[in-house]
């Protein structure tokens, strides 16, 4: 069994590692001008992280957009290493935007939608993350 004090220096070391900056927005509900429910995102913090393409990295599917016909959309999986202080912060609704990758600021920062639940490792948290573009 680990005791708490090695398991804190365990997630210690790991934070020490994650280079990359992602800045975490919460979803929220407006009405818009004709009564429509419209999405807002507000910066709600950011965390230092770790990203790495997941094993299953990219995935693509048809959606249908009304009366057109289906367009493909591609998704790129990531997964993200998070430090113990994000658990609980982050919910399925929300988006996190990468803004540092190995530290170095973006020319154009990266949209995430969360994916599925966070999973609590040994090294702290992971967030499954999906990129979508078409």
């Amino acid at each position: 069994m680990i005791s708490n004090d090695e398991l804190s220096h365990i997630r210690h070391e790991n934070e020490r590692y994650l280079t990359d900056t992602l800045v975490h927005l919460r979803r929220g509900v407006t009405t818009g001008t004709y009564g429509e429910v419209v999405a807002t995102f507000a910066t709600a913090s950011s965390y230092q992280a770790g990203l790495a393409y997941s094993p299953f990295k990219f995935r693509s599917r048809e959606v249908e957009k009304g009366d057109r016909a289906p367009i493909t959309l591609s998704e790129i999986l990531v997964r993200a290493r998070m430090p113990e202080a994000a658990k609980g912060e982050i919910d399925t609704d929300d988006r996190v935007v990468l803004t540092h990758k190995w530290g170095e600021l973006l020319a154009e920062p990266q949209i995430f939608d969360v994916q599925g639940f966070e999973e609590l490792t040994i090294y702290g948290l992971i967030l499954n993350l999906r990129r979508t573009g078409v």
